[in-house]
């Protein structure tokens, strides 16, 4: 199974915490629809988590993404920012990339979320099958180690 790491410091700004991040830092990844503008040059090679509510195990793959340096939103806990996946087919590419902004919260929360992310999808598959009027959907989400930082 994986283990946590040092989350990215949230408290320096933005050009403080890329440039002094430890490496194999844990970020939480889910879809998103929009693409960002990147150029081949600034993506890089990443571990990429997930999690199987299944069989309770996590699988780690590598990857290469880009994380757009700039975030496009805050919220109380994380900083959001867009993440290209160019490991994922055409139209499925696009994320947003979750960022803690307490440099002091313990990684197993990276780890928590995901699982139960992936605990709510299960749950939700198994009511889909019932064949409700509305069906429940939960999107997928897995942790990205940037291992070049």
């Amino acid at each position: 199974g994986a283990t946590p790491s040092t989350p990215v410091s949230g408290a320096a700004p933005l050009s403080q915490r890329r440039h002094s991040a430890a490496s194999n830092i844990p970020v939480l990844a889910t879809p998103r629809e929009e693409i960002p503008r990147f150029t081949p040059d600034q993506a890089e090679r990443v571990h990429k988590l997930t999690y199987d509510a299944h069989t309770h195990a996590w699988a780690q793959a590598e990857a290469t993404v880009y994380i757009d340096p700039k975030p496009f939103q805050e919220g109380t806990m994380r900083t959001a920012f867009h993440l290209y996946d160019l490991a994922q087919p055409e139209g499925r590419q696009h994320y947003v990339c979750k960022i803690s902004k307490d440099p002091k919260e313990d990684t197993s929360t990276y780890y928590v979320d995901v699982e139960m992310q992936a605990f709510a999808r299960r749950v939700a598959e198994e009511f889909n099958k019932h064949k409700p009027p509305k069906r429940v959907e939960f999107i997928d989400a897995y942790l990205v180690r940037c291992v070049e930082r």
